[in-house]
Formats: C-alpha cells, structure tokens, sequence
C-alpha cells in the first residue's frame, strides 16, 4: 500500500476538531446530561439517550462533506427491542470508527483505552455514556473492563468491542489476532456477538497521521448475528467471528481496491 499515492489535508482535521466542540456541549452536555444520568438505572433513560446522541452525531455528520459512504448495520428484532445485550466485534482501522458506530449502533457502549477519559471535554462524554475504559498493560484494569461488559450484557446493553485492541496498518488486510475476554463473556451471558466489517476509514485518517483525505471507500456493514450459546469456548467463538470478518475484509480489498480509488 505504500505506492498509493492519497491527498490528505489538514483542514478537515481541524474542521471536525471545531464541529466536535459546539455539537457535542448541545448533544452530550445539554440535552444528554439529565438523561445519560439517569441511563444508569433506567432501560428507558437508556434508549432515550442513545436516540440523543445518535442525532448529535448525525449533526457532526451533516457538516463534514467528506464524511460519506456505504452504512448499514442491522439489528436482529430482539436488539432492536433492547430484549438481550449484544457484543458487537469490530475490525479497527481509523479514530473515525467510534464516531461512525455512535451513530449506526444508538445506545452503543464502547471499549476504550482511558487515555480518552482525560482528554477534556472527550473525556467527559465518555463517562457520560458509559463507556468502559481499560488501561494498556494493565491485567487487573482489563479483567475489570470484561467484568463491567458482562454487566453491560446482563442489563441488556449493546457493548462494542475492537477486539484486535489496536488500530490496523493503513492498507491492512488480514486482521490481528482477537482478545479473548469479551467472547467468555458472551458466552457466560448467552449473549449474541454482532460481526462488524469496517473498510476504508483508514483511508480517510489512517493511523499516526494528521490530515484527513476529502473521500474514500468507506463502508461499514453488520454481518448476521453470531448464537455464543452455540459454542464451547471464547477460542471457538472468538475465530468464527474473526473467520466472518476476515473473510469480508478480502473481498471489499478486491472490490473496492485502495488502489483503483
């Protein structure tokens, strides 16, 4: 992938930089405030603060032109209706792809390196929304985030997970090995696992740049849900899941090739 020749600028950075401000204080600090409180008792309080959110997103969305693609994540019936949690495994290729699944996935919770929760403003939002937090290197800190998932799952949330725990080398195809904590926890709690393919948002921001490219390949897509009760151990249902997304990944490589773009 190092011939592929990409324009990338630094004005859209810093334009999502400035959006991320004033759209998140409305979204997340005023309107989301009260009911993401309440979240952390209330199924319903819950809902309403994924709807909230996943509108101030969209307004995030509305203002970056570049920010366009092929999305379309489906949720079985008994997700939807908030009747079991989900663990919801994706590939990890940008910084772009929590902001993207925060809209496709309404209520999502997501695993997420700590660092965030000091950086200001971010930090707080993700507190907010109940994010679960893990420190790098650090065993006690991860059993504790597969702790809190499987809360998560019994209470019926919708927990997302990027289980290669690292971003992928621009133009990466073939997928880091997967943790394996949160697939015991799926099992332990019946819960479905919820296959997702991300193509192209590294793309747009690859990883340890900082300039954003104005269009790209994206595409993001759910594959059917995966029963954990069918399976006998995290190992097991950690490389079905990781098979299906594999899988995916080489064929939008084909299909929507970074070097045709």
């Amino acid at each position: 992938m190092n011939n592929v020749k990409i324009k990338r600028y630094k004005s859209p950075l810093l334009w999502l930089a400035f959006c991320i401000a004033p759209l998140g204080l409305i979204s997340i600090f005023i309107l989301n405030l009260p009911v993401s409180l309440l979240a952390r008792f209330s199924l319903s309080a819950r809902k309403l603060s994924g709807r909230i959110t996943v509108m101030g997103v969209k307004w995030l969305k509305f203002f970056q032109p570049w920010w366009v693609g092929e999305f379309k994540i489906t949720l079985p019936k008994e997700i939807a209706q908030y009747e079991t949690g989900a663990l919801f495994v994706a590939n990890h290729r940008s910084h772009l792809d929590v902001f993207l699944l925060l809209e496709l996935i309404p209520g999502v919770r997501v695993l997420t390196k700590n660092l965030i929760f000091w950086i200001p403003g971010l930090g707080q939002a993700a507190w907010l929304l109940r994010m679960v937090y893990i420190k790098r290197g650090r065993s006690e800190s991860y059993w504790k985030a597969m702790e809190d998932i499987r809360k998560g799952l019994e209470m019926k949330d919708r927990i997302l997970v990027f289980p290669e725990m690292t971003r992928s080398a621009f133009g990466e195809t073939k997928l880091s090995r997967f943790t394996l904590g949160p697939f015991q926890k799926a099992i332990q709690t019946r819960s479905p696992v919820i296959p997702v393919v991300i193509w192209g948002s590294d793309y747009l921001w690859p990883k340890e740049e900082l300039a954003i490219a104005k269009k790209a390949p994206l595409i993001i897509e759910s594959l059917p849900a995966v029963d954990s009760a069918q399976f006998s151990s995290a190992e097991k249902l950690s490389q079905s899941v990781s098979d299906q997304i594999q899988k995916r990944i080489l064929q939008l490589s084909q299909s929507h090739s970074y070097e045709s773009f």
